[in-house]
C-alpha cells in the first residue's frame, strides 16, 4: 500500500521521516523516552500483554485529545455528550 504522505529527509526510521516534515516536533518527540526501568516498574503489576494494551489505550486517548485540540473540537461541537464540563467542575 502506498504511503499517503511522502517521507521527509529528516529522521532515521520511516515513522520519524513521517513526522520529520516538522523538525521541531520530531526533536521534541525524540526527547520522549520510555526506559527499561519504566517497563520494569510496570511489570510489577502487569504482564507484557497488559502493558501493550495499556500503552495502546494511552496512545489512543492522547492522540484523540491532541486531534481534538488541533481541530478545536470544543464541548459545543459534541451534541451527543452526556455530561458538560460545568457539571464535572461542580462535582469537585
Amino acid at each position: 500500500m502506498p504511503l499517503r504522505i511522502e517521507l521527509s529527509e529528516y529522521g532515521n526510521s520511516n515513522f520519524q521521516k513521517l513526522i520529520g516534515h516538522n523538525p521541531d516536533f520530531l526533536d521534541a518527540w525524540n526527547h520522549l523516552s520510555i526506559t527499561k526501568d519504566h517497563f520494569d516498574i510496570l511489570r510489577e503489576a502487569f504482564n507484557d500483554n497488559e502493558i501493550s494494551e495499556l500503552c495502546s489505550i494511552i496512545s489512543f486517548i492522547t492522540c484523540s485529545q491532541k486531534i481534538g485540540r488541533v481541530f478545536n473540537l470544543t464541548e459545543e461541537y459534541q451534541p451527543s455528550k452526556t455530561t458538560s464540563m460545568k457539571e464535572l467542575e461542580s462535582k469537585e
